[in-house]
C-alpha cells in the first residue's frame, strides 16, 4: 500500500501504520506530528535536489529531519525500528515515484 495519493502527496499515517504505540493516549497526535515532519521533509528534499544536491544527500537530509521529530516521541516508540523503517520506506517511494530514481536509505542512515 503506498505512502502518497496520485498527486505524490503523503497521505494521513496513523499510529498504526508509523507501529509507534498506538494504544497509549496521545499517540494520535504523535502519528499527526510525524506525518507533518514528512511532509516538510519531502517538501524540502525536492528544494535540495532542485538547488543541486545529490538525491542520496537530500534523502538522508529528510530522514534526519523527521528523526528530530520521533525523537519528541520516544515514550511511543517512535524511535524503535519499525517506525525508522516506515521512515525509509516512505522516503524510498517518493525518490522512486517523483524522481524515478531507486534510493536505498537502509544502510546510509
Amino acid at each position: 500500500m503506498s505512502y502518497f495519493d496520485a498527486d505524490m502527496k503523503l497521505l494521513p499515517l496513523s499510529s498504526e501504520r508509523w507501529e509507534i504505540y498506538s494504544d497509549m493516549e496521545g499517540a494520535g497526535l504523535a502519528a499527526h506530528n510525524m506525518t507533518q515532519s514528512s511532509r516538510a521533509a519531502l517538501e524540502q528534499m525536492v528544494r535540495d535536489v532542485a538547488s543541486g544536491d545529490g538525491l542520496l544527500t537530500a534523502a538522508k537530509n529528510a530522514y534526519k529531519h523527521v528523526y528530530q521529530t520521533f525523537e519528541k516521541y520516544e515514550r511511543y516508540g517512535a524511535t524503535d525500528t519499525e517506525p525508522r523503517g516506515v521512515l525509509i520506506q516512505l522516503i524510498e517511494e517518493y525518490a522512486r515515484r517523483r524522481f524515478e530514481v531507486e534510493v536505498d536509505l537502509y544502510w546510509e542512515v
